[in-house]
């Protein structure tokens, strides 16, 4: 005993056909005024849609057919064979989306057009949050942007809610307890809720999960989208890609959507047999083909992340003419001096000097500062930027922010200045924000040896990225690039060894600093936006060859995104065969009910 079971198609020698038959309901009444034209079958970005002719002497469409009724069309087979009867299978499930009436020399035509859910999905705006507060209490914020993983940091609830009947993860309020989102649980949020229950079968989270793994997404900002195009640009993140199909069952939603791997289709056979054989309808089922060969093009796919940031300890030099010094300690602070404006920055503002204006008098004269011992290059322009808060943090994990050492004695000693300062805007900066400078601070300005150090830190001119070719490089193939924009989820953050964070062990004291259980935030996300990046081009790649192949009799078996074989006996017209390093896809199928065939787009794309 075995579970196998053999299935054989008969040979059929007869090259006649029967018509197939379908018929239209309509708010699940019959309909037999209506004739199926045609019914269509696309990828994301197109989906299912019928249009039928409505024939009848009265030349008026009854009430039922309005917009947004039900339309169910199902394809009528002898279930009773060799003897008599009838049995539908449903094949196209949707809602009437418009009319259209056509007056000419004919006389006047009625043709209804369907569409399946995504006409519905369409019509949802994705906007807010549904927030998981502290004891499960679930509130939704209209104002809040819908970004999942906002800058690549986590912002999902640790744990599973039940909210309209769905097991779904919400917004987290307290992002400290936050987890990341996978693919699998931004689907289910979507289409939980903001689809109202029993609409569409959504699969379970078990088997969604098994299709999309754990990955999870990055940035991903839907907020404003469609239902549908927020699901297309979150499964565009994970390489999945999903379709809506009729359901067969007689109870629930007519329709469910269905998810899977891009490249992953159930293999099917489009044959013709070779010349000089006896015809059969059994071994051919390819009546006419055409195909288009596109110029062989190399496309490299140019991932850019987020700009890389970097951690330093920047020596200061001062930002104020030296002409204004003074001795007088009351005329540089603003409670004893009413024209303090005119001296505001003397001994106070401490500056990087990034685009090398302090360097010609009446500035003491410093070269522009040069970030190449920070960045790794020189690919960086003199511009001015600003200072941002440490990448190092401390035992509970929060930044050291901008850590600011003085020194009394020209550099050799270093002390963390206790003082009030100001973070500069504008520049890379500080400005001593004291209403008075501090007796030590003013003495060893008095001197000439009072010199400023900042540990943060700067943003650099060059973005995370990566490279994905699709084919051969640097040979006689053309080569394209593209660009990928990821966004801010893919970041590098980096402590350089010029930070007096670098290698600090729990517990060392390194210039009165004790760094007892320091850490620091670094990331680099160089693996996953290649990863992004691959799966972008395995998307977008190019097609090799186009073909249109329209069958002799109408088949109603094929679906977008099957893999198209060939017997190893007939003629191979997709290079199935003989070309292992392509593959053929099918991205659309056109059933016209009228001329009794179905037209297939096939593509043929190199494998990446």
């Amino acid at each position: 005993m075995t579970n196998r079971m053999d299935l054989y198609q008969p040979e059929s020698k007869e090259l006649a056909i029967p018509a197939c038959g379908a018929f239209v309901f309509v708010e699940g009444r019959l309909c037999p005024y209506l004739e199926v034209v045609e019914i269509t079958q696309q990828g994301m970005g197109g989906f299912g849609s019928a249009r039928m002719a409505w024939h009848s002497d009265s030349g008026k469409l009854p009430d039922e057919i309005e917009i947004s009724k039900s339309v169910v069309i199902k394809w009528i087979y002898n279930n009773l064979y060799p003897a008599g009867g009838a049995e539908g299978i449903v094949i196209f499930a949707g809602e009437i989306e418009r009319i259209e009436t056509k007056l000419g020399p004919d006389g006047e035509t009625i043709e209804v057009v369907a569409r399946d859910f995504s006409a519905t999905l369409e019509r949802i705006t994705v906007f807010g949050r549904w927030i998981c507060d502290i004891n499960e209490r679930m509130v939704f914020i209209e104002g809040e942007r819908t970004i999942f993983n906002e800058s690549g940091q986590p912002n999902a609830s640790s744990e599973p809610v039940e909210h309209n009947g769905n097991s779904v993860r919400l917004f987290a309020a307290n992002t400290s307890q936050a987890r990341l989102w996978d693919c699998a649980d931004v689907i289910r949020y979507l289409l939980c809720e903001y689809l109202p229950a029993g609409q569409l079968f959504v699969p379970e989270d078990d088997r969604l999960r098994a299709i999309a793994g754990d990955e999870s997404v990055r940035d991903l900002n839907v907020t404003g989208m469609s239902l549908l195009d927020a699901l297309e640009k979150c499964c565009g993140q994970a390489g999945l890609e999903f379709r809506f199909v009729p359901r067969l069952s007689e109870s629930g939603p007519s329709q469910g959507i269905v998810f899977c791997r891009k490249g992953s289709g159930r293999g099917v056979e489009l044959n013709l047999q070779q010349q000089g054989g006896r015809l059969s309808v059994s071994k051919t089922n390819i009546w006419k083909a055409t195909s288009k060969r596109e110029s062989p093009l190399t496309h490299r796919y140019v991932g850019q992340g987020d700009y890389k940031v970097f951690e330093a300890t920047f020596d200061l030099v001062k930002g104020w003419h030296w002409q204004d010094e003074d001795v007088d300690y009351e005329k540089f602070s603003p409670s004893t001096n009413p024209e303090f404006h005119k001296v505001r920055d003397v001994w106070r503002k401490w500056c990087l000097n990034e685009t090398g204006e302090y360097t010609s008098p009446p500035f003491v004269e410093t070269p522009a500062h040069d970030f190449t011992y920070v960045f790794g290059t020189d690919k960086f322009a003199h511009r001015r930027r600003r200072f941002w808060p440490a990448i190092s943090c401390d035992s509970q994990g929060r930044s050291l922010g901008y850590f600011l050492e003085v020194s009394y004695d020209d550099g050799d000693h270093w002390w963390q200045y206790m003082h009030a300062f100001d973070n500069l805007l504008d520049e890379c900066g500080i400005w001593l924000a004291s209403d008075k400078l501090d007796i030590d601070t003013w003495i060893a300005a008095l001197k000439g040896v009072l010199r400023f150090r900042l540990t943060a830190s700067v943003v650099s001119d060059e973005r995370l990225s990566c490279t994905v070719a699709d084919g051969p490089v640097g040979g006689i193939v053309p080569v394209v690039e593209r660009i990928v924009n990821a966004g801010g989820g893919f970041k590098f953050r980096k402590v350089t060894g010029k930070s007096i964070f670098t290698g600090f062990r729990s517990g060392l004291v390194v210039d009165q600093i004790d760094t007892a259980g320091f850490g620091a935030d670094e990331t680099d996300d160089s693996a996953a936006l290649m990863q992004f990046v691959r799966r972008r081009a395995q998307a977008d790649a190019a097609a090799i060859e186009t073909f249109d192949v329209q069958t002799p009799y109408l088949a109603v078996g094929f679906e977008v995104g099957d893999i198209v074989k060939t017997n190893p006996e007939d003629k191979d017209i997709f290079s199935a065969r003989s070309d292992n390093r392509s593959t053929s896809v099918i991205e659309k199928v056109r059933m016209d009910f009228r001329k009794q065939s179905t037209q297939l787009k096939v593509v043929r794309k190199r494998k990446t």
